[in-house]
């Protein structure tokens, strides 16, 4: 299960990377896409809240460090890797326009746009 963890420096690497070559792969591009960092003090938020086990998004003032973040929320009945969870949150990419919001009524695409 210490894949799962986001506490060692070789995953938060790959958290990081990954969502970078994803917000890379965007259509239509970014013109200015920002690179994404690791930042402790959100991550210390976001356990904080997971260590709680309610699967509700957080109030936003809890989601705050020095600028204000945004949360997504995952949950399987197996144990997943970083890269399965990531990849299927940029999937929800299928069902986003750019310019309009959701390609049909009642799609997801929440976590996608927070990617």
């Amino acid at each position: 299960l210490s894949d799962l963890s986001s506490s060692g420096a070789e995953q938060q690497k790959l958290i990081v990377d990954t969502h970078n070559a994803l917000r890379r792969e965007v259509k239509p591009t970014a013109s200015n896409m920002m690179k994404m960092e690791w930042c402790p003090a959100a991550a210390k938020n976001a356990q904080n809240w997971a260590n709680q086990c309610t699967l509700r998004h957080s109030p936003p003032n809890l989601r705050r460090t020095n600028v204000m973040c945004g949360e997504n929320i995952f949950i399987s009945s197996v144990p997943l890797s970083w890269s399965i969870v990531l990849q299927a949150w940029y999937n929800e990419g299928e069902n986003f326009e750019y310019g309009t919001g959701a390609k049909r009524k009642g799609a997801v695409f929440g976590h996608y746009t927070q990617v």
